[in-house]
């Protein structure tokens, strides 16, 4: 699972299926840099990323923010402290149904954020790929070995 922070826009764009919509649009059929970034650095690749293989990575993976709600209208609003304790239990809740070997959480704050689950499940946080100063090689080694790890465990 890939654990991005909060989405921002108007409140009355606040639907339910939104993030299905937002990964359909910018990571299936458009091309947005943060999806392609974040693409790359789970399957460890620097190379293209093609149409097809945006489409078929972005149905292989589930995408989840764990803010519920629009913090504000543009990015770099903070979420408040009561989003932040509102999203614990729902985010507990989501693991327990999907069931992830991984969730990789984009973001240091969204890292400060993250309760710990009874079940394990591995955690890998890094800062968010849209971040001044990110480092793709560094994080896309750190994001691989986990997966390396999870894989020899099992």
């Amino acid at each position: 699972m890939i654990l991005g922070e909060a989405h921002y826009g108007d409140h009355d764009e606040e639907v339910l299926d939104f993030t299905q919509k937002i990964v359909r649009k910018l990571g299936q059929q458009e091309r947005f840099a943060f999806f392609t970034r974040v693409q790359k650095l789970v399957e460890n690749r620097t190379e293209f990323v093609t149409n097809d293989e945006r489409k078929k990575f972005w149905e292989q993976v589930a995408f989840y923010n764990y803010i519920q709600g629009f913090p504000g209208n543009t990015p770099r609003i903070r979420p408040t402290e009561k989003m932040w304790n509102e999203a614990a239990p729902i985010y507990l809740e989501t693991l327990k149904e999907l069931k992830p070997d991984l969730v990789i959480i984009l973001g240091n704050e969204l890292w400060d954020h993250v309760p710990y689950d009874e079940d394990n499940t591995c955690l890998c946080g890094i800062p968010h790929p849209s971040s001044f100063g990110f480092e793709s090689d560094k994080w896309r080694e750190k994001i691989h070995a986990t997966i390396l790890n999870i894989k020899n465990k099992s």
